[in-house]
This record gives C-alpha cells, structure tokens and sequence, in this order.
C-alpha cells in the first residue's frame, strides 16, 4: 500500500490536529451553556438546548467525524499504522468509544431533553427524565474532556512496549 509523502503526513496531521481543537473546543463550549441551565426560566432553558443543538450538529459532529477520518489516513498510510504500536491502538480505540458514546449516548439525552422541553413546555423543568438527562450529559461532558486529555498525553509521550522498544533498538 502507498504511503503518505512528507508533505502530505504533514498535512493530514495539521487538519488532524485542527479538526481535535475544534471538537475539544465544541465539547468546552457546552460547559458554560450547561451551567446557564441552573436557571428556572423555560424560555432560556428552551433556547439553550438549542444552542447546544447547533453546537453538537455544527461543530462536535463534524469535527468528531473529521478526525476519525483524518486518523485513519493517518494510520493507515503511513508507518505509525493502526495495529503497529500500542498507543496508536490505543488511542484509536479509545476515541473510537469516545466518539461512539457522544453520538449515540450523549446526544440522545440531549436530543431527549429537547422533545421533553417541547412536548411539556414548562412542565419539563421538573420532569425526572429532564433531570436525569441533564446530569449525565454535564457529567459526560467531564468525562469526555478526561479522556480527551488521556489520549493528548498518549499522543505526546508514546509510550512504547518493551517489544516495541526492543525492535525501535
């Protein structure tokens, strides 16, 4: 399989990189957003799950999408490969899960939470299943930035095997 040159590794990482930053940015963004939601008034909860709507549409989605992507070319046409060191595995599976619980475990409460809003108005405020919704996503939201720094760190120190460290030499 033909690999990336030098130019195009380096091109692929820069979007890679940026396209991390926006996603972390995205996920940072819902923090004061999820504090706004402290408030009792229904209008402002109203237009706050919708920004936070936008936020998971418009940035985190793509973003997310685009770095998986980016990390595949990555891992696949290059030397670091998918399978060939441990902490590539490992920060290819872990944002794997990472991604996978944002999309089909956070955004579904969130989504939820927008049809209580809509479907009992001010009533919604009270509902268990808004409340409950509401504490996993801000304390997801937790998680998934822990995770984030996790897999800075892996990035950062490359961490080795000591077979992998035996055939480096």
């Amino acid at each position: 399989m033909k690999k990336l040159g030098f130019k195009g590794k380096k091109t692929f990482k820069i979007i890679h990189i940026c396209l991390i930053i926006i996603w972390v940015g995205g996920i940072v963004s819902w923090l004061p957003l999820m504090s706004a939601l402290q408030s009792n008034n229904y209008n402002e909860i109203h237009v706050t799950y919708l920004n936070l709507r936008s936020l998971a549409y418009g940035i985190i989605g793509w973003a997310g999408i685009g770095t998986l992507l980016t990390g595949l070319v990555l891992g696949i046409f290059t030397d670091w490969k998918l399978f060939k060191y441990n902490w590539v595995t490992t920060k290819f599976f872990t944002f794997f899960v990472l991604t996978l619980f944002e999309y089909f475990f956070v955004e579904l409460k969130l989504f939820n939470n927008i049809s209580i809003i809509e479907s009992k108005a001010e009533a919604a405020l009270t509902d268990p299943t808004f409340l409950n919704n509401y504490s996993t996503i801000k304390y997801s939201l937790y998680l998934q930035l822990i995770v984030f720094l996790l897999i800075i760190i892996i990035s950062y120190f490359k961490p080795l095997s000591k077979k992998e460290r035996l055939q480096k030499g």
